[in-house]
């Protein structure tokens, strides 16, 4: 293809001069696949760069017929990304298809402004460059970021860290006697069993004096190898640190949070799907592919790789995959507090090394760092687990500071749903896989946590609901997997969410936060009286699993029975007590549990206690409250359990009723929950 006669000003690409759009805040341009092509073929050198670097990679990109092309960049410097549009393949998700980045290294002549500079990936993650890379990153964090926790200092170690020894020396396991230093910790996927390497009662001996490299999972080598290259004594590990199989286990999971939350770096083996898969992945790397162009009469290269397709600030987030899914680690319910808690933290995918922390985010493939992800929980922890570098200390002693520790526990609700969404080995690990950042959480607000809730506010926390599955009316029954069940083994009573196993959303738990101003309009007026709550921890970890918990309360509550809607199979209870001219009142229904467990049944009577009641912000004066309320089961003589959550919906189909409806056919009743 001649490229030597270049258009002066190509009708097609503009010669790569792309246009600003205001509404977007990056420079765009849309041309049709079939005129590039031609233009290109006619002459055009910019065409005809953007065309070979298209024909590099066209069975990856995830489009059958190339229509049309959506060139853009977010600013002088950066790649120029190449964005194909057409038919998508089958099964594939059009929000994933990928995209193309054009650039040019450093050190290589320039070529059209447009194209800016960018890094090559490394092959291999443990090579000599990506090592020196990760601790660069490391160093200049340590140093250099005034949003970060300082470097200079050191903490104090947790009970027990892995001395990662040298290349002369085996690691070995020590028990601290409150010794402080500096340390690296591991977040990772243990896999499935068994898992011969772990520290027990009877191997707690032989790993004081001797931890041989080859004797551990390649996952937890390689961690000890890079803890070695940064320039670290110290590595904890939970596998090894804790002694599994005895009361060790429940003591320490209570102090993960400040494990992770001091810890220099957390290395994260992204990229690996179990202990044996190795922090080093050799995967999907993000290499690239040089396509030799002409540029100004003069022979020039330009590089094309695959982009990350998340559509996030930042192009490659290091929970996901190039593809868009969700790595491994990231699925998993333990390592939510790890990631949140951790105030750097050193990504090992499979696609290239990923360094992040609260100023911003590094990869390498890019010279300029990113900002951090919207994470904001985790930014606003780090940020106030030091006082000295957070605007905490001001607000705290300002008419802002419930407004600061409100903004905290408004973020919970985010914390829940992200949880339950994850899987765990062991479903009653609900409480002790989020203990330590529980911990962490109640030590820096003055909060009580209670079950997986707060006692501020608690009865908003106690209106949690299961997330209904997609495709599935409210309560009905389908074929579909059961999204949530209660727990086998008892963990929490039943009015906390970690009693059942799916996903879990607290509707207005961060209405504030979410709703601005409008949420600010829609006041809550609490109708429930909480007497006392009562719990007991099964072990020594305070905010891991119950043995028992009791809510004992002062309410409104009535007789219900429960409906299912002809048409739209929705759940809905209906009172028994009709509220003077409007009749019986009625309210939707959100079942705890989908299973056949004998909780739910149409026909059936049950208690309804109003917890709180809602005044919607648009505020139509047809009803100018919705009713929040428990649905109830006799558990035995004087207590109740939770099975619903009812709520006084407005609609045509189930009734108009309000919290008014319902308070006039209640009566205030103490109760307690179990």
């Amino acid at each position: 293809m001649d490229q030597g006669n270049e258009i002066k000003t190509c009708i097609v690409c503009n010669n790569l001069n792309l246009l600003w759009n205001a509404s977007t805040s990056i420079f765009s341009l849309e041309v049709e696949y079939a005129k590039l092509k031609d233009v290109a073929n006619k002459g055009c050198g910019s065409c005809a760069a953007i065309h070979d670097g298209l024909n590099a990679y066209l069975e990856l990109l995830g489009v059958g017929n190339i229509k049309s092309l959506r060139l853009y960049s977010k600013g002088s410097g950066t790649p120029l990304v190449i964005e194909p549009k057409g038919p998508t393949s089958s099964g594939e998700d059009p929000l994933y298809v990928k995209s193309l980045e054009f650039f040019v290294q450093p050190g290589d002549p320039a070529v059209w402004p447009i194209i800016g500079r960018d890094l090559n990936v490394s092959e291999d993650s443990s090579s000599p460059v990506a090592m020196t890379l990760a601790r660069d990153w490391l160093e200049e964090c340590l140093d250099k970021h005034s949003n970060c926790p300082p470097g200079l200092r050191d903490v104090t170690l947790p009970t027990r860290a892995i001395h990662v020894g040298s290349s002369a020396r085996d690691p070995f396991l020590y028990e601290s006697k409150g010794e402080t230093g500096k340390y690296a910790a591991l977040s990772y996927c243990w896999g499935r069993p068994p898992h011969p390497w772990i520290t027990t009662p009877s191997t707690l001996d032989d790993r004081r004096q001797s931890i041989p490299l080859q004797d551990l999972p390649k996952t937890i080598r390689d961690a000890v190898v890079i803890t070695r290259h940064l320039g670290i004594q110290w590595l904890w590990v939970d596998a090894l640190c804790i002694i599994q199989k005895s009361a060790d286990w429940d003591k320490e999971a209570g102090r993960m949070g400040d494990y992770y939350g001091n810890a220099t770096v957390t290395i994260s083996a992204d990229g690996s799907t179990n202990s044996h898969t190795g922090c080093f992945v050799r995967g999907n790397r993000r290499l690239s592919t040089a396509v030799p162009v002409m540029f100004g009469g003069r022979p020039a290269r330009i590089y094309v790789r695959v982009m990350g397709a998340w559509p996030l600030e930042g192009s490659h987030p290091p929970m996901g995959t190039p593809g868009g899914i969700l790595n491994t680690l990231s699925t998993r319910g333990w390592a939510l507090q790890e990631q949140l808690l951790s105030p750097r933290i050193l990504h090992y995918t499979s696609s290239e090394l990923v360094w992040e922390c609260a100023t911003h985010m590094r990869c390498e493939c890019s010279v300029r760092p990113k900002k951090p992800l919207v994470m904001l929980l985790r930014r606003r922890l780090i940020r106030e687990g030091y006082p000295s570098r957070t605007a905490l200390d001001e607000a705290k002693s300002s008419r802002n500071a419930k407004e600061v520790l409100d903004g905290l526990l408004l973020r919970w609700n985010q914390v829940v749903y992200d949880f339950s969404l994850r899987s765990l080995t062991y479903a009653s690990d609900r409480l002790p896989a989020l203990s330590g950042l529980a911990a962490v959480m109640q030590r820096r607000t003055g909060d009580e946590y209670i079950a997986g809730l707060w006692k501020n506010e608690l009865a908003v926390w106690l209106c949690w609901q299961t997330h209904i599955p997609r495709g599935t009316a409210t309560g009905a029954l389908g074929s579909l997997q059961s999204p949530s069940s209660r727990q086998l083994s008892y963990c929490a009573p039943s009015w906390s969410w970690a009693s059942v196993t799916g996903p879990v959303h607290i509707p207005l738990a961060d209405r504030e936060f979410v709703g601005g101003k409008e949420a600010l309009e829609s006041p809550i007026d609490i109708r429930l009286d909480i007497l006392g709550v009562y719990c007991t921890p099964a072990g020594s970890n305070l905010f891991g699993s119950l043995s028992n918990g009791e809510l004992r309360c002062s309410g409104r509550a009535m007789l219900v029975t429960l409906h299912r809607h002809r048409e739209t199979a929705q759940l809905y209870v209906k009172c028994l007590r009709s509220s003077g001219t409007s009749g019986p009142p009625t309210a939707l229904v959100y079942r705890d549990t989908y299973d056949r467990n004998g909780e739910i049944e149409v026909g059936r009577s049950y208690t309804l206690l109003i917890v709180l009641s809602h005044r919607p912000a648009r505020n139509d004066p047809e009803y100018p409250s919705l009713m929040y309320g428990l649905l109830l089961l006799e558990s035995r003589i004087g207590t109740h359990k939770r099975v619903g959550l009812a709520v006084g919906f407005p609609n045509d189909v189930i009734g108009r009723y309000s919290t008014a409806d319902w308070e006039a056919v209640a009566e205030t009743m103490e109760m307690v929950l179990v």
